[in-house]
């Protein structure tokens, strides 16, 4: 507590975001250390090359956001600290397409994740001595990462509840091209929460020209030819049985982000 006392400025709030790799318990038995090594590695300097180019694939000014990650074992564990006096809504936009760009970048190198995305306060720490980050919305993303039964991420509450209450005083502003509403499948029980509409941003990372304000049938038509490239990628995978479930519970959320913006080019 004395070290909290002394170190105010330690105190931090911003996101957390853990993602670890579906349904591949061993990924470093099964990978050579090097490779292993050099993918995550890759992974993270996408999400760095994503995060420099933010303000022209928003159309919005490039609000900075502080990036800090760390992997441990088949888990990464993110910090995006917005600076001050940004809109808390606007940089979740931000945050989800750069949690795309390591869940897509993932896939294209055969590793899945899933996770969480939080926000609060937190205690962080990186002197020579001793390394940590700790705190309320640690807890609360730790208490749900691992629970979902799909590859993607979905907001825990402190996220969730806020897009909850824009979306309540602004209907339809969010853009579903960020989040969107899913009866997503826990371990025990499903839960109908945000969950990141990652599979829009395969079409960047395929070097298509894309940003927010592609009308839906742009999006409709990205979202088709995605698909082929996420199944040709998906079938390079060893697949067990236990894991299978996961692989369709994906596609049933892909088929839902499809079906919503054919509802938005007819309405």
């Amino acid at each position: 507590m004395d070290y909290f006392r002394n170190n105010e400025s330690k105190e931090k709030e911003g996101f957390i975001i853990l993602l670890d790799v579906l349904g591949t318990r061993g990924y470093w038995l099964r990978s050579d250390p090097k490779i292993a090594v050099n993918n995550f590695t890759e992974i993270v300097d996408t999400m760095e090359i994503w995060k420099s180019k933010l303000g022209n694939l928003l159309q919005t000014k490039n609000i900075e956001l502080n990036l800090s990650t760390y992997c441990f074992s088949d888990t990464i564990l993110m910090t995006l600290i917005p600076e001050k006096n940004v809109d808390k809504i606007d940089a979740i936009k931000k945050c989800s397409f750069l949690i795309s760009s390591v869940i897509i970048k993932g896939i294209d190198l055969g590793i899945l994740f899933r996770g969480t995305i939080s926000f609060g306060k937190f205690y962080k720490s990186e002197e020579e001595k001793h390394s940590f980050t700790i705190g309320p919305a640690v807890d609360e993303a730790a208490d749900w990462y691992d629970k979902i039964s799909l590859i993607g991420a979905i907001c825990s509450p402190s996220v969730g509840l806020s897009l909850d209450a824009y979306v309540e005083k602004n209907p339809n502003k969010l853009g579903s091209k960020y989040f969107i509403k899913h009866n997503v499948l826990l371990k025990n029980n499903s839960y109908n929460t945000w969950i990141l509409s990652w599979p829009i941003m395969i079409s960047y990372y395929l070097g298509h020209h894309t940003n927010s304000s592609d009308p839906p049938e742009k999006t409709i038509q990205y979202l088709k030819e995605n698909k082929s490239w996420l199944l040709e990628k998906f079938s390079k995978i060893g697949i067990g049985s236990y894991d299978f479930g996961k692989f369709e519970n994906t596609m049933k959320f892909y088929d839902t982000l499809v079906d919503l913006f054919n509802v938005k080019k007819n309405s």
